[in-house]
């Protein structure tokens, strides 16, 4: 059976090895390298997240597409949702963020991959690509409207959640391929984007996270605080899409526009 797991927890807690001890480094003034601080900063960002996170992976839309009857008009909802949250977000976080350090963070947009599996649907399950939530690109120049450093934060932090919204796109793919209906068009650039663009990696996007931070100290509570922010808003947009598909009747998710009332998300603890 597979996962139900369609955002992959990385770093699960487990007991982590010392890289200083396979270095030969000891003692009390032993300073860790970028990648052994990587599972901290990770971690917190998941606990940071650990509501909404739950929140968003027990919304209806999201465990359609791994129910053993996927439909063309099904997975069409559940990539237009994210194709609306991603028009509205993905832009603002790229451009907030220096190209050099999208390099060594290993990334690149999703924007166009959803874009390409939505025309692939399109003479099955019809429909054109919706527009962004409302407010939801309001709420991402809000987040983003701080001095530059604090700003780059804040965007490093939404990255993350981007990124890790893709971790279990091959999982997902795989179970699609196992039920979708014969003779059907399974576009999967966008679940299976890491499969073609490997980039560097889940880890290597957190030793290039924990490597910028070093740099910036005092940066982490803005990291944090974009991540939460811009899950919220994939929670938001996600469950407005879901309800805006219930008003207009059921099979209707593929054509229903996003609307509905903007759904508060609680949160966890901030960190100190």
């Amino acid at each position: 059976m597979p996962s139900d797991r369609l955002f992959i927890q990385p770093y699960p807690d487990r007991p982590q090895p010392d890289p200083r001890r396979r270095q030969g480094i000891h003692g009390p003034d032993a300073q860790p390298t970028a990648a052994a601080a990587t599972p901290v900063l990770m971690r917190r960002l998941r606990a940071h997240t650990a509501t909404v996170h739950a929140a968003t992976e027990a919304l209806p839309l999201m465990r359609r597409v791994l129910t053993d009857h996927p439909s063309p008009a099904g997975y069409r909802g559940y990539l237009a949702a994210f194709h609306a949250l991603y028009l509205a977000v993905e832009p603002a976080l790229y451009a907030a963020t220096p190209a050099q350090l999208l390099t060594e963070l290993g990334i690149a947009p999703k924007l166009p991959a959803l874009q390409q599996d939505l025309r692939a649907l399109a003479a099955t399950a019809g429909g054109a690509p919706p527009l962004p939530p409302p407010g939801s690109c309001q709420a991402v120049r809000a987040l983003l409207d701080l001095p530059d450093t604090t700003r780059g934060a804040a965007a490093l932090g939404g990255l993350y959640v981007l990124e890790g919204a893709t971790l279990g796109g091959q999982v997902i793919a795989r179970h699609l391929r196992a039920h979708w209906p014969a003779g059907v068009t399974l576009p999967t650039a966008f679940l299976e984007f890491r499969l073609h663009h490997p980039g560097g990696g889940w880890r290597g996007f957190g030793v290039a996270l924990a490597r910028w931070t070093a740099r910036h100290p005092g940066s982490e509570r803005a990291i944090l605080d974009g991540a939460l922010g811009v899950f919220s808003m994939m929670h938001e947009a996600l469950a407005a899409a879901e309800l805006g598909a219930t008003e207009a009747g059921p099979n209707r998710i593929a054509d229903a526009p996003i609307k509905g009332p903007r759904r508060p998300v609680a949160s966890t603890p901030g960190w100190p």
